[in-house]
This record gives structure tokens, sequence and C-alpha cells, in this order.
């Protein structure tokens, strides 16, 4: 009687699915670009619950120099997702990350207090990591989302503006005749 043949448990049970967020396992904070995001956001363990935090929201109390250090070494997970030919969509999610991370660092003490949360290199780590295990529709997917949703956004605040312009157009129109 021959043995019968065994299945592989990934075969039975599908992997994880990630979303490209925060939250990632200590264990997957390898390679160069893996040690930059858990120094920049996940580097000390506050004792509030399991909360984290990392050297961006300290460094960017620094106005300007603080900044341009954090973003560059930011920039270095977004250089090698560019150099493992990472498709346009990842590239843009890892982008906009950044430049909201630089946009919140702006404002001073709220803006690094915000970035304690929003972990702006776990996320583009994370994103690139997802990339890389071959979950690349769940990644476009996602991308066009934010894509479709600032998009929106846009139109509405388009649409606000214009009406604006209208309703001054027709004020000055009242106010000085014509």
């Amino acid at each position: 009687m021959s043995k019968p043949k065994e299945i592989p448990v990934t075969q039975v049970i599908p992997p994880p699915r990630s979303s490209g967020r925060p939250g990632i396992k200590p264990e997957e904070f390898r390679g160069v670009t893996g040690i930059i995001a858990k120094w920049l956001d996940e580097l000390f363990h506050l004792p509030i619950g399991k909360m984290k935090i990392g050297l961006d929201p300290i460094i960017s109390l620094f106005p300007v120099v603080g900044d341009v250090i954090v973003s560059s070494a930011g920039a270095i997970i977004m250089l090698e997702a560019v150099r493992k030919h990472a498709p346009a969509s990842v590239l843009a999610r890892m982008g906009g990350n950044m430049l909201a991370n630089a946009g919140l660092n702006i404002i001073p003490i709220l803006g690094p207090a915000v970035s304690i949360f929003f972990k702006s290199n776990s996320r583009n780590f994370g994103l690139l990591q997802a990339w890389q295990r071959g979950q690349m529709d769940e990644v476009r997917r996602s991308t066009r989302r934010l894509i479709f949703g600032v998009l929106f956004i846009l139109l509405i605040l388009s649409l606000i503006w214009a009406a604006l312009g209208l309703a001054l157009y027709w004020g000055f129109q009242k106010i000085f005749g014509g």
C-alpha cells in the first residue's frame, strides 16, 4: 500500500493577506529598508498599550533640518522599490505617504504627534513587502481606490472653488454695477 501524498499547508490554507499598513511583525523588519522603517517608526515601546514610536516624530521636532533628515531616510525605502522595479501604482502610493508625512511635519508639535500614528515609513515598507510577496492585485486595488478617492475630493474642491468664484463675480457685479 502506497503512502498518501502529503499536501503542504500553504496549499490548503491561503497565506494571510497584508494591507500594507503598519503592524509589521518584528521578524519582517529585515534588510536596509526594514531597519530604516523600524528605526523611524517603531523603535521604542511606549508604556501606553502596544504603542511604538520611532525617531521620525522626534527628529521632526527640529524644523526644516529634522524634516530633511527624516524625508531623506524615508526616501531610501522608495529608492529600493524603484531598484526592485515596483510598478508605478506602488511608487505613487509610497510617494503619497512620504508627501503626507512631510506635510504633517510642517505643522509644529502637532505634525510630529500625528506622525506617531501615521507611520509613513512602515506603510511604505509594508507596501513594498506586499508587492514582493505577490499580493500585487491587492496593492493595485487599494491604490485604485485611493486614486479615485483623491480625484473625488479634488472634484468636490474644484466645484466649491468654482461656486465661490461665481459668487464673487456675481457680488462684484451687484456692488459695482454692470
